[in-house]
């Protein structure tokens, strides 16, 4: 019988004695039952699994368990024959603790609880650079892209590094450096992503190469003298913005 009240109704009638019946009533009271409720760590953007086992004694209990994360209702969870049943859930909150709550639905049962912290911890970002070669005196076009582990854009600030020269943008993007005051050689690329509410610090790592002008004009010049007298040479060496 399910929980609540209930009467029972008992006839005699041996043919011989008057016929009678009865009627009584009873309560069928609702049996203690335990759940528990299991929830781990996940990172910033990765789905929450929910698992919850719920019993009575030694006995699994059916029914719904019904879970909140930090007081809002999520989901429902139909238990199986074994009592256990689980849901997965969007991860939409921020990095930090949550409060989770599940509480069992089967009125043959007194109201069962159970409490869980889980921690969202925060996810790791990927940064990327990368830069063409460029002639010496050049401005040079270093690109950069800030993603998640799924390669999806995010947001954030990061500072890129080349030579001694350093700028700051925020998320992805084109950074022009002038190069002029670069010698030919090749130059690395610092990006330091320093780290959100939600994402870790994350560094990238490039190259710019900067090459020597295509093209260098040589002139010389020599005055006329007469013989015995020294004579002036003018050497000039200039590259094709006459630098």
């Amino acid at each position: 019988l399910d929980a609540g009240d209930h009467n029972i109704t008992v006839k005699f009638d041996d043919g011989v004695h008057t016929p009678t019946e009865e009627t009584a009533n009873f309560t069928v009271a609702p049996a203690d039952a335990e759940i528990v409720l299991d929830i781990a760590d996940v990172d910033y953007g990765d789905e929450i699994v929910i698992n919850v086992i719920a019993s009575s004694g030694d006995d699994p209990e059916s029914g719904d368990v019904i879970v909140a994360i930090d007081g809002v209702v999520v989901g429902t969870i139909p238990l199986g024959e074994d009592g256990l049943g689980n849901i997965t859930v969007a991860n939409t909150y921020p990095a930090g603790q949550l409060y989770a709550n599940a509480t069992l639905v089967n009125s043959n049962y007194i109201a069962a609880t159970d409490d869980e912290t889980f921690n969202v911890n925060k996810a790791d970002a990927s940064v990327s650079v990368s830069a063409n070669p460029v002639e010496y005196g050049n401005d040079a076009t270093v690109t950069l892209s800030l993603t998640d582990s799924e390669g999806n854009p995010i947001e954030g600030t990061v500072i890129v590094s080349v030579g001694d020269e350093t700028k700051v943008i925020e998320a992805s993007g084109d950074i022009v450096f002038a190069t002029s005051e670069l010698p030919s050689g090749a130059y690395e690329i610092t990006a330091r992503f320093v780290g959100n509410d939600n994402f870790n610090e994350a560094y990238g790592y490039g190259t710019l190469t900067v090459t020597g002008s295509t093209e260098a004009i040589l002139t010389v010049s020599v005055s006329n003298v007469t013989y015995g007298d020294a004579s002036e040479i003018t050497v000039t060496l200039v590259d094709a913005e006459a630098n």
